[in-house]
């Protein structure tokens, strides 16, 4: 959902991290095999004001579930249960456990839900009511470990009136002793049931994708950006500009929501296109060009989370919506009525929404909007119905966790690359903690995993380029090109639009006015064309590497026993000397190597074994191609 995209991901994980304080907090000492209720207990958190904890439990192991190589099946029966009654919308129900675990392990954990007359309250005006599970690593001493990604949490579950099942995949980081693990209802009142509560020592597992999506270079579309070249009608004006397009090196155009709408992302039909944009033979045209250019094409499945009034679904299927403590709808976020997915019948429409347009234009899948709000089972069912029609299909999940990439969808993405990216924009002595994080994130998800990752969107409030101009745009885009993931141009990205485009129907981008714009093009297109000839930059391994000046990024792409490729990257507006080491694990560059800069064709030559010096102007980045001693590039 929009008005600024982030903030419901924000306050999820802002109110996770308030419930796990708030347990800090609690000395309570529980019977561990009934239920207890406390619903006396207040604790003050800073800037919240009193929260009252109904329920804190501690159960020991033969309650709890703790297995190896198992996980249990929910059979009807509460042979967990653990009763949580909410008395007022300031009341969170919390279940906070500490038990060991190994480090550098993975594990799963899953609990089954299930809610009555749950009513979603809003004490801060923002969000729908999320139950949530949680993970913190500790050490032997029982502190929190920092941990990079930062350890996700279940998705949201609104009303769930019969047993539903949730999980959490993750990797315990080093030094790990304990998981102190949590569930949670907040902002709602009534009573919510948990059962067969386990933590399961497994493997990561990733959803087999197509292979072109690791090799996509994804173009967000704006339709209305585009209306000005074809006579007003947005479709027309983007077919005209996929010669452009396609020069660009994009292969895959990710369409922003096409459907009537009374503004941002308030789908009113979602079987009927915005007319404003277009007819549908003029989509279908726009589509089968894209194809003939090499193109895929994916739309935006938005609107799961909520409808505005304005929406046929309001009047047509009234128990669908989430009825609030005044017994009427539930108005969640950006005011929409709140969609209950866990009900078969919803996720349902939803099945025959996906399918409709697969079959219809014969796209290639979906970017699930706010995807961590409905329950994976949802997007099971969408990725098996699109995919009878399209076997290579895909899904891309709104979201970060681990478990995305093992159940619905093919790829997420990466919020948390934004935070580095403006720490970075900030300081750029950042630039080596950010390249050691890309290294490290890698081990938290499924080998393969991919995670959709930019600098500029429809959420972001700033331009690169108002940020830090051509020379400093092309050091950060540089880096998008050249990591692993699944590289996204927001348009007008690449002719240095200035003007954010948050929101709906900004300015038209000014495509050809900025006097710089045809520079900036030229950039975008060679990073592209590079990452589109170099398998390693699309499939390989990335491994950091150390440099003697941490305002420089180095990192390696190895694609065992094929390809090598070091990106160094000065993301500071001064000239540097850095040193390398090259000696390191998966790099491991002796002497009698040559790198070959695929920017500017300079070729250098390593005589030191397992050291490179290099100097680099303000903003310079260098892509070195590593070949045998006196190899040429071809």
């Amino acid at each position: 959902m929009k008005t600024h995209k982030n903030l419901p991901c924000v306050f999820f994980v802002v109110l996770v991290s308030l419930l796990i304080l708030g347990c800090k907090s609690l000395a309570t000492d529980a019977d561990s095999r009934n239920l207890v209720v406390n619903p006396d207990f207040e604790s003050t958190l800073s800037g919240r004001g009193p929260v009252g904890w109904s329920t804190y439990q501690k159960l020991d192991g033969s309650v709890f579930r703790t297995v190896s190589d198992q996980s249990f099946t929910h059979t009807g029966t509460k042979c967990v249960a653990i009763e949580q009654r909410i008395a007022s919308q300031r009341n969170y129900a919390v279940w906070v456990q500490e038990i060991p675990a190994k480090a550098r392990t993975i594990y799963r954990y899953s609990f089954w839900i299930k809610t009555d007359n749950v009513r979603p309250l809003t004490p801060y005006n923002e969000d729908m009511p999320i139950s949530c599970g949680s993970v913190v690593p500790l050490d032997s001493n029982r502190k929190e470990l920092s941990s990079e990604p930062p350890y996700p949490q279940s998705a949201g579950v609104f009303m769930t009136h019969d047993w539903k099942k949730f999980e959490i995949s993750f990797k315990t980081p080093d030094n790990t002793a304990y998981i102190r693990i949590s569930l949670a209802l907040g902002n709602a009142v009534g009573t919510v049931y948990f059962d067969s509560v386990s933590l399961v020592a497994s493997a990561f597992q990733k959803t087999a994708s197509p292979r072109w999506l690791s090799d996509a270079i994804i173009y967000a579309v704006g339709p209305w950006e585009f209306s000005q070249f074809g006579g007003g009608k947005a479709y027309a004006g983007i077919t005209r500009k996929l010669p452009e397009l396609e020069a660009l090196g994009v292969n895959l155009l990710y369409f922003l929501p096409l459907w009537e709408d009374s503004g941002w992302y308030r789908i009113t039909d979602h079987f009927a296109l915005f007319r404003k944009y277009g007819t549908e033979q003029e989509l279908r045209a726009l589509i089968d060009e894209a194809h003939r250019c090499g193109m895929k094409v994916i739309f935006d499945l938005a609107g799961t989370v909520g409808v505005p009034l304005e929406s046929r679904l309001v009047s047509e299927h009234p128990e669908w919506f989430i009825l609030g403590g005044d017994n009427a709808r539930y108005r969640g976020w950006v005011d929409l009525y709140g969609l209950d997915t866990n009900r078969p019948d919803v996720q349902q429409y939803f099945v025959e929404f996906a399918k409709y347009h697969v079959e219809r234009f014969d796209i290639d899948g979906y970017r699930c909007d706010m995807a961590m709000a409905s329950p994976y089972e949802m997007y099971e069912k969408i990725r098996a119905a699109i995919q009878q029609i399209k076997p290579e299909a895909i899904l891309i999940a709104e979201d970060t966790a681990p478990i995305d990439h093992e159940t619905a969808f093919d790829g997420n993405h990466d919020f948390p690359f934004l935070s580095r990216i403006s720490s970075l924009l900030s300081d750029p002595h950042e630039a080596g903690r950010a390249v050691r994080w890309l290294e490290a994130q890698r081990d938290f998800y499924p080998p393969g995993a991919l995670h959709l990752r930019y600098l500029e969107g429809v959420d972001i409030s700033y331009s690169i380029s108002s940020r830090c101009g051509l020379a400093g745009s092309r050091a950060f885009a540089t880096l998008l090109f050249t990591i692993d993931g699944i590289p996204m141009i927001y348009n007008g990205q690449e002719v240095e639009n200035r003007e954010p485009q948050i929101g709906w129907w900004k300015p038209p981008i000014d495509w050809n006015g900025n006097p710089d714009a045809a520079r900036y093009r030229e950039a975008y297109t060679t990073l592209t064309h590079i990452r589109a000839r170099y398998p390693a930059l699309r499939r390989g391994s990335l491994a950091a590497i150390t440099s003697s000046d941490d305002r420089v990024a180095a990192f390696a792409r190895v694609l065992s026993g094929e390809q090598m490729i070091l990106t160094v990257i000065n993301f500071s507006d001064s000239t540097l000397k850095t040193r390398l080491d090259l000696s390191q694990g998966a790099v491991g560059i002796s002497g009698g190597r040559n790198l070959f800069d695929l920017l500017d064709n300079a070729r250098f030559a390593i005589t030191n074994p397992g050291s490179f010096a290099v100097t680099l102007k303000p903003y310079q980045s260098r892509i070195l191609l590593a070949l045998p001693n006196a190899e040429s590039i071809q």
